[in-house]
């Protein structure tokens, strides 16, 4: 009897597996263009300090018209971007003041990119997804300092460092805006950005019972998965496809959030579009 019970288990279990893969073959997917990018109003807030590029120049505009040609011929249906709900009345205001030909002086890439984008493709408003997270960086580099591990610090930093030198150098080597964005959509560069959170410096931080740089790093999950989250909550399940602009080291745990349900969503490979 248990045998047949076990035969009717199996059965069952195959038969689910076999619907669900039906089922995903034929619903459709939800495109998923999922752009890092550098800020291009720089307010310095991030420990890597990089010039800003001078976006209002000819060179730079016919560049970023040429991203957003790029990124429409995905025609996204909706376009989420990095700032926080509360953002979302300011912003949607200043959007109306865009599509009006005003605001011709907006720098960030929200105007640059997502105000230029939307307003080609005929969308009436962006999604502000963003949420805030608690990052204890000095925290943690007082720890180094503190558990006689500076040589964890200066690993850490020297990693800040070369992201930071190799933005500059690009800038001031007039590389074009497409092929630095180009260089931080790679998945190599993404595993080593979200890398830096879990690095041995990072997650030995202080003596044994500490977690200060374990929290670190799960304040940046979290933040992430929230984003994830609020982005889950806008879409209807109608969209063929959506564009995600966020700062470049949060692309590395949204691609993975995206790709762990590939029966709902498919990325798109961003580096073939801006090679």
């Amino acid at each position: 009897m248990k045998i047949i019970y076990l035969i009717c288990l199996i059965f069952l279990l195959y038969f689910s597996f076999q619907v669900q893969t039906i089922r995903e073959a034929n619903t459709p997917k939800t495109k998923v263009f999922l752009l890092g990018v550098f800020h291009f109003e720089n307010p310095g807030l991030d420990l890597a300090k990089t010039k800003n590029t001078d976006v209002f120049s000819t060179k730079s505009q016919r560049e970023i018209q040429e991203i957003v040609d790029i990124i429409a011929k995905t025609k996204p249906q909706k376009v989420f971007m990095e700032g926080r709900a509360n953002y979302q009345p300011k912003m949607d205001s200043l959007y109306k003041v865009y599509c009006n030909n005003g605001l011709p002086k907006g720098q960030s890439e929200d105007i640059q990119i997502g105000f230029r984008l939307m307003k080609k493709l005929n969308l009436n408003k962006a999604y502000y997804v963003d949420e805030d997270g608690d990052f204890p960086s000095d925290s943690l580099m007082k720890t180094w300092e503190l558990s006689n591990q500076k040589a964890y610090l200066d690993e850490f930093m020297r990693v800040i460092k070369s992201f930071e030198t190799k933005a500059n150098e690009e800038i001031d080597a007039g590389m074009s805006i497409k092929q630095r964005l180009y260089g931080i959509n790679t998945s190599d560069i993404r595993r080593v950005d979200l890398g830096l959170y879990s690095s041995k410096a990072v997650l030995k931080a202080g003596k044994k019972g500490n977690f200060i740089g374990a929290d670190l790093a799960s304040e940046w999950y979290k933040r992430n998965i929230r984003i994830y989250s609020n982005i889950l909550r806008e879409l209807d399940g109608e969209e063929t496809c959506i564009f995600v602009m966020f700062g470049a080291s949060h692309q590395s745990i949204l691609a993975h959030l995206f790709a762990l349900h590939p029966e709902d969503f498919e990325l798109i490979d961003v580096g073939a579009f801006l090679k």
